[in-house]
């Protein structure tokens, strides 16, 4: 179980850094 539970979370950490750099070049993007 525990194994499976840090398989899953690696995909959804990537997901969130992926989604805060975008979110971060949007914003310099608008400055």
């Amino acid at each position: 179980m525990i194994l499976r539970l840090s398989m899953l979370d690696i995909p959804f950490l990537l997901l969130a850094v992926e989604l805060g750099m975008f979110l971060d070049i949007q914003l310099v993007v608008e400055m």
